[in-house]
């Protein structure tokens, strides 16, 4: 997006099936907030079987959801484009990625993710 401050992702928008529940939505862009984070700009991501079971309603128990703020994808390849203080010395922009994103945390789907360097 021109401004920078937002981003294009696929969100999650009710419980269905996989076109009908999903949308492509302008999100504000995330940033790195703490010295071990990075922002990795996304070249490509998966959509897994947890994604699809969390789709369906299956995960509802564990993962109750907030349809319009969640973007899904564990698993991202992509390009850092920022790394915080101890990041940094480990990574630099420009370095190519993949991760996969830990816990309970996703957000792959998008044209930006920030994740921890121990993801």
């Amino acid at each position: 997006h021109p401004d920078g401050k937002t981003m294009k992702a696929v969100c999650f928008t009710a419980y269905g099936k996989t076109p009908d529940a999903l949308s492509v939505m302008s999100i504000p862009k995330p940033s790195v907030e703490s010295p071990n984070e990075v922002l990795i700009k996304v070249h490509a991501c998966a959509l897994n079987p947890i994604d699809k079971s969390r789709l369906s309603g299956g995960l509802s128990l564990i993962f109750p959801e907030e349809y319009d703020t969640i973007v899904l994808g564990y698993d991202v390849a992509g390009t850092i484009e920022e790394a915080g203080e101890d990041a940094s010395k480990s990574y630099s922009a420009g370095d190519e990625v993949f991760v996969r994103l830990a816990g309970l945390k996703y957000g792959a789907m998008a044209e930006y993710v920030v994740c921890t360097t121990a993801e």
